[in-house]
C-alpha cells in the first residue's frame, strides 16, 4: 500500500497537538502588518490570536499573502527529499 502524506497551508483550522497526532506538515503563509512580513503558523497560542483580533477589531488592517511556488517547493523537498 502507498503512503499517503497530508501537506496544508496555513489557513487550514488545525491545532499544534491534531498536526502531531496526524504527521501532517503545512506550507507557510505570510502576514503583514505595518509593512512587516511574518510567516502565519498553526501553532500559535491563544494570547497571539487574542492580540491579532484584538488589532483588527481595533480598526488595524492586516494582510496575508499565499504561499509562494519557492515556499511549496521547499515544503515538498522536505517531504520528498527531491523536486525538479
Amino acid at each position: 500500500m502507498r503512503k499517503v502524506k497530508i501537506i496544508t497551508d496555513s489557513c487550514a483550522d488545525l491545532s499544534a497537538e491534531q498536526l502531531e497526532k496526524y504527521d501532517i506538515d503545512y506550507a507557510r503563509m505570510s502576514t503583514i502588518e505595518d509593512g512587516k512580513e511574518s510567516p502565519a503558523l498553526l501553532t500559535w497560542t491563544p494570547a497571539e490570536a487574542h492580540r491579532l483580533y484584538e488589532t483588527i477589531r481595533g480598526g488595524k488592517r492586516i494582510t496575508t499573502a499565499q504561499v509562494s511556488v519557492e515556499k511549496f517547493k521547499s515544503c515538498l523537498k522536505n517531504i520528498w527529499g527531491f523536486i525538479s
